[in-house]
């Protein structure tokens, strides 16, 4: 009798520790299969970050050889033919267009690359986390919460590729991928194959405590519903009640909008970064495959800027064929310079070019265009290489030198004797005109120039001997305006002669003669 109170007491004790201390509920836990769909949704989103990477990288190794493509054709249409020169230079402005626009992209999208990289990395760290947690072992090195069947049977964690979050074993994290690569993102589609309803244990599963709902479960809370894996598992609102999942394309509007959200943002960067893709990628070609076929190249309406060209042209096939082929023949020259040492020559050569009428004529020459130096500078022919011997220079093939022409050398030596090498200043700087009286005129030591014996003389703008407008002036001035003067008077008393007015009183004198002999007494 008394055996058997003490078993009733036990009994009910036992029974009222089961009501009160909710630790044995069933069913608790999540499928390996589904829990794999979660996985593929943090995988895709960690791929996000190589394919930003990928189209970034693209867009700016596109824009470094637009620009060197720019600055070859800059360089070809110098010496390409008219007919040939007209589609080069309109090829070259639209290349130098797209590279501006392309970096352009490159600076106001990387900002929004990398926003979408870092909102992609954030959700799939909280996917892994919370996989990380359920895959944990109770006892020995099974999972107490991830089962390979609906009668729960656990997981070893200690395995590589348990589940697909993690490739390495005891479920170290995956860092994403460092090689920039284009990928096929679709974050929504992985969102909506996750499954939607009850986790699926239909018996055991019993130690999976942080699934369990109310007060006895790992978080200590009352009856609530409490959801993980970024909104994606949420627990029964009842107390041993299996947790469901939530996903599918029923919840994309409310736990799958971060995911939607990411895919529209991604989408947008792609269609801004590749909107004038198509267009590089067919200019580019130009520079690529030096034996494939060339192909017709449009010019878009407005792609030449300021609005230009109004309607669409098109480079046929032949001339982009030949622009190909003096691309290449270019490039193959300059090859050992290196290539890039003959751009910058080529940069630094537009600089230090002084503009002619000639090169900025309204139609293009064949002919080399003499060069106007500033006539501050002193060439040097010899400096130059038989390559860059051009303008007031010229190659002798003799002594394998760079020399002076015949021409400018005259004229520079002409320029030294006018001014006596001094820019017709004398000593201390000062020009003819610099003195203001006739004493400080006359007066005046400075180069002399050829035939004159005195470095300024004062005299008016009449050479002979009027007062109008005195001033100091050069000496060449006086034999200037004494030779014109002579030029003047011997023409006029020769067309008297001629004409009859005139007749001198001696014979066999003819015109020609007079002309000479009237110069000579003038000058």
């Amino acid at each position: 009798m008394a055996v058997a109170k003490v078993l009733a007491i036990a009994f009910a004790v036992l029974f009222l520790t089961v009501i009160l201390q909710k630790s044995s509920a069933t069913h608790m836990g999540v499928l390996k299969a589904d829990l794999d769909k979660a996985c593929d949704l943090a995988i895709e989103l960690k791929d996000t970050s190589a394919h930003v990477q990928f189209m970034l990288n693209k867009q700016s190794s596109d824009a470094g050889h637009l620009r060197d493509l720019a600055e070859d054709l800059e360089a070809l249409a110098q010496n390409a033919t008219a007919a040939t020169r007209t589609w080069i230079v309109k090829l070259a402005v639209l290349t130098r267009n797209q590279e501006r626009m392309t970096r352009h992209v490159i600076a106001t999208r990387t900002l929004a690359g990398i926003k979408v990289v870092a909102k992609s990395a954030t959700y799939a760290g909280r996917i892994d986390e919370t996989a990380k947690l359920l895959l944990q072992p109770k006892t020995g090195s099974t999972s107490m919460c991830v089962s390979n069947a609906a009668a729960f049977g656990s997981s070893n964690p200690a395995t590589a590729n348990t589940i697909k979050c993690f490739s390495k074993a005891n479920a170290e994290y995956d860092e994403p991928d460092e090689q920039p690569t284009k990928k096929a993102l679709a974050v929504k589609a992985k969102f909506e194959a996750i499954k939607e309803g009850n986790a699926g244990v239909t018996s055991r599963g019993t130690h999976c405590i942080i699934l369990h709902s109310g007060a006895g479960s790992g978080f200590g809370t009352t009856d609530a519903q409490i959801s993980l894996m970024a909104g994606l598992i949420k627990q029964s609102t009842a107390a041993g009640t299996e947790p469901t999942w939530k996903g599918g394309h029923s919840n994309l509007a409310t736990v799958g909008k971060p995911f939607a959200d990411i895919e529209t943002k991604l989408s947008i960067f792609n269609s801004q970064i590749t909107s004038h893709e198509a267009l590089n990628t067919a200019i580019l070609k130009i520079a690529q495959d030096k034996d494939g076929e060339a192909e017709a190249l449009e010019i878009p309406i407005g792609s030449l800027g300021n609005g230009q060209p109004e309607t669409a042209l098109t480079i046929p096939a032949a001339e982009v064929t030949s622009i190909k082929k003096l691309l290449f023949q270019y490039r193959e020259k300059h090859e050992a310079t290196p290539l890039e040492t003959q751009r910058l020559n080529f940069f630094t050569k537009q600089l230090e070019i002084n503009r002619t009428a000639c090169e900025i004529g309204s139609k293009a020459s064949a002919a080399k265009c003499q060069i106007k130096q500033n006539h501050t500078s002193k060439i040097n022919c010899a400096d130059f290489s038989q390559e860059k011997c051009e303008g007031d220079c010229k190659w002798d093939k003799k002594d394998g030198k760079c020399k002076l022409t015949e021409k400018a050398q005259q004229q520079a030596e002409k320029a030294n004797q006018e001014t006596g090498g001094t820019g017709g200043k004398n000593k201390d700087g000062k020009k003819c005109s610099d003195f203001k009286t006739q004493t400080e005129c006359e007066a005046a030591d400075g180069p002399k120039p050829a035939g004159k014996n005195k470095f300024c003389g004062w005299t008016g703008e009449d050479a002979s001997g009027g007062d109008k407008g005195f001033k100091c002036r050069d000496s060449s001035f006086l034999l200037n305006k004494k030779f014109a003067l002579s030029m003047v008077s011997a023409a006029s008393v020769a067309l008297l002669f001629k004409n009859k007015i005139f007749t001198p009183p001696f014979k066999k004198f003819s015109f020609a003669k007079l002309f000479c002999y009237l110069i000579y007494f003038y000058t």
